[in-house]
């Protein structure tokens, strides 16, 4: 799962209200986790399906959506 855009994704972090040392971990672990992913072509092989996060009902359906698909198949999430 990835954000569509890094900025929002830091704003929905701080929605969640976790304790700062928590919050300030996770913001920058979203920058480590974007950059290695785009740059290292091993790491996106490991993958079967690539999500982009924008935070809209859309993309929460999309998400369940391909939850359930993959349940169907009878893949472990």
């Amino acid at each position: 799962m990835i954000p569509k855009d890094v900025e929002r994704a830091k704003i929905e972090l701080k929605k969640r209200n976790l304790p700062i040392e928590i919050e300030q971990k996770r913001l920058k672990e979203i920058q480590e986790h974007i950059e290695e992913y785009s740059k290292n072509e091993n790491l996106r092989k490991q993958f079967d399906c690539e999500f982009i996060n924008d935070y809209t009902e859309e993309a929460k359906n999309k998400l369940l959506q391909i939850i359930k698909n993959k349940l169907a198949e009878g893949k472990k999430i």
